[in-house]
């Protein structure tokens, strides 16, 4: 599966030099590689590509028509890649193999009987270590903490539920949660309210499990607002990512904090770059 993300960039997301030929190249490489060394037990690898649009619900890219297509027209031994709900329905409902680049749900996880093979830990894991993290590091320790997340009834509110969970159990309890309406519409008229609110409540550093588009507007209505707190992210919602310091206002990314459970490696014969080196401030089991 191949991330299309030239639907986002009219919002000023996406990644330079990423576009779905760019990727199809990248993985027919290792393709060539293993089928050129023998194949995989003696049979060589037919890569089958599809395009994900991240927005679309329906339709030939959304993710319910590719496992559909995957499944039954295709009929593939395995789906790997960016694979979003696509790789969940082929998962649980045709048990087929499943290597993806993004977490999951623990329910999904579980659901999925071992079909579903995650490079990152499970949303809720990911949510329990950045906030232990943040707290046994004394990033957060003592510090008035809010939280912004998503109410989609998915990956962001359980993240989000996790996080808040955790700050109670290790004995300091966020000082605001603001659930974001799952409607844009709703959400646009709803943020600068959370805004006043979180700033109202003094609180120091906002804690983002949520996706770009709120989390970008959150920080523009802060701005407008006088409100500069320090934002904390993770891998939820990509946020410890450059695509947020790309898109964000400047001011309020000037002392942001991510944290991440991955980290680049160069190629093979090559040196590490300075700023990726630079970057692993700390690392922990959590």
């Amino acid at each position: 599966m191949l991330l299309d993300l030239s639907t986002v960039k009219a919002i000023g997301l996406g990644l330079d030099n990423y576009d779905t030929g760019t990727q199809q190249k990248m993985f027919d490489t290792y393709f060539k590689r293993v089928n050129d060394a023998g194949g995989i037990n003696g049979r060589k690898i037919q890569p089958v590509y599809a395009t994900y649009d991240p927005l679309s619900t329906s339709g030939a890219n959304s993710g319910p028509a590719i496992c559909v297509r995957m499944a039954k027209d295709e009929k593939v031994f395995a789906l790997i890649g960016f694979t979003y709900t696509a790789g969940t329905c082929a998962a649980i409902q045709y048990s087929i193999p499943v290597v993806t680049a993004n977490g999951e749900l623990e329910q999904v996880a579980r659901q999925s009987h071992n079909y579903e093979i995650h490079t990152q830990p499970t949303y809720e894991r990911i949510a329990r270590n950045w906030t232990a993290y943040l707290l046994q590091t004394g990033l957060a320790k003592g510090k008035k903490v809010g939280l912004v997340d998503s109410a989609d009834g998915g990956n962001f509110q359980l993240a989000g539920d996790a996080v808040q969970a955790t700050f109670q159990k290790l004995g300091q309890p966020i000082t605001y949660h603001a659930r974001i309406s799952n409607d844009t519409g709703s959400a646009n008229s709803q943020i600068p309210v959370e805004v006043q609110k979180m700033k109202a409540a003094g609180v120091e550093q906002v804690m983002l499990s949520t996706n770009f588009l709120v989390a970008t507007t959150f920080m523009q209505q802060a701005e407008q607002q006088n409100y500069y707190p320090q934002y904390l992210t993770s891998d939820i919602g990509a946020l410890a990512s450059t695509g947020l310091i790309r898109t964000g206002p400047a001011k309020s990314l000037s002392n942001l904090i991510g944290v991440t459970s991955g980290f680049a490696i160069s190629p093979e014969g090559r040196t590490e770059q300075a700023d990726s080196k630079d970057c692993q401030v700390g690392r922990a089991h959590l």
